[in-house]
């Protein structure tokens, strides 16, 4: 019984040192078959669980414990870079011609990327392949006036080296004649002038108790400091408008001013006339004594 009981323990402890032995030459293997079953999969079905050489390792995954939990972490995560790499995603470009939303006219491109072993892609619309390419970068040209006015799927599908095929990403797109785009896109400017004008005209800095600086508004002299009026001829660079000062007769670049600096522009041409109108008479009554001394002299 004792050499019974002592071969016994013997057989589990060199069982409990090969399992570890097992799950790495096995781990691997069954991971790289479970990929392959999800790939080979009809797209929408979902792999049932312990299905595949996995689901006939209980005793290994239930002996493992907390340990086995970050290795399924990681199949999740290689399955979601996997399913990147693997994508097809395509693009539509414009070449030449006019795009409002979803409504378009004029020449476009398809433009799609894929894997690195992509070598080939079929360009579809409305399910049906209009054109194909075996040389990167996949793209097709196409012009809207060859197709039927209306609404329409864009997509592509490509295959790889591995026979595998991958569908990318659909795009839908109203065809419309150029007239609608330019009509339609005309009227979305002209909503957008009509509704700055009229902001402006309620708004504009010339527009106040003080002066009236007309639709244009005003600038202040960065020299004298005065407030001036914007007239249409005057130059508009980059740096601001170039125009010479009424006062003191400075030419100067000048952004147009805002109602507050316009006012205490006001006030400080204000406080100056005051002042110039203060000391008026005195200079007056100056000017007057020295003619009356001046006649006596020779």
């Amino acid at each position: 019984i004792a050499d019974v009981a002592g071969e016994h323990v013997q057989a589990v402890a060199d069982l409990r040192r090969a399992q570890p032995l097992v799950h790495e030459t096995v781990q691997p293997l069954a991971r790289g078959q479970q990929r392959r079953q999800q790939r080979e999969a009809p797209e929408g079905q979902v792999q049932p669980e312990g299905a595949g050489p996995i689901g006939r390792l209980p005793r290994q995954a239930a002996m493992q414990g907390p340990q086995a939990q970050p290795e399924a972490g990681q199949d999740e995560g290689l399955a979601l870079a996997q399913a990147e790499r693997d994508a097809l995603v395509l693009r539509l470009s414009r070449d030449v011609g006019g795009v409002l939303g979803a409504s378009i006219q004029g020449r476009f491109s398809y433009r799609v990327t894929g894997p690195a072993d992509l070598v080939r892609v079929e360009f579809l619309m409305d399910g049906a392949v209009i054109a194909a390419d075996s040389a990167p970068p996949f793209a097709f040209r196409f012009d809207t006036a060859d197709f039927s006015l209306g609404t329409h799927r864009l997509s592509a599908r490509g295959y790889t080296v591995d026979g595998r095929l991958l569908q990318s990403n659909e795009l839908t797109r109203q065809f419309v004649p150029a007239w609608r785009v330019y009509a339609l896109t005309g009227g979305v400017v002209l909503l957008v002038v009509l509704v700055q004008v009229v902001t402006y005209l309620t708004t504009r800095p010339g527009k106040g108790p003080g002066r009236d600086y007309g639709l244009l508004g005003g600038v202040v002299c960065p020299y004298c400091g005065h407030p001036a009026r914007i007239r249409w001829w005057n130059l508009t660079p980059v740096a601001g408008r170039l125009l010479r000062c009424p006062h003191c007769r400075r030419w100067h670049f000048s952004r147009r001013a805002t109602p507050a600096m316009l006012a205490s522009a006001e006030a400080f041409a204000a406080e100056l006339a005051a002042e110039a109108a203060a000391a008026r008479p005195e200079a007056a009554a100056d000017r007057q004594r020295q003619l009356d001394g001046s006649r006596y002299d020779r």
